[in-house]
């Protein structure tokens, strides 16, 4: 199960957010350090998360065609 923290970025969805992952990594060649964003859309229980939020969200069942996230914790606002 893979564990990933981010920042919400909407909350526009009923139930769903979408969080941002930021993710660095060297390039192979060139070695330059390279900042990568990617977006999940999560499954949200939580009715007090707001957006600008960081979240512990987890892999889980797929919900729907998009959503296959969960949040597991609210880290801080």
């Amino acid at each position: 199960m893979t564990n990933l923290e981010g920042k919400v970025i909407s909350t526009k969805m009923n139930q769903t957010i979408v969080v941002a992952i930021d993710f660095t990594f060297r390039h192979k060649k060139y070695g330059k350090i390279i900042k990568k964003t990617t977006k999940l859309h999560v499954h949200n229980e939580i009715a007090e998360i707001k957006i600008g939020d960081k979240v512990k969200i987890g892999q889980s069942k797929p919900y729907s065609k998009t959503v296959h996230f969960k949040v597991l914790a609210k880290l801080a606002t």
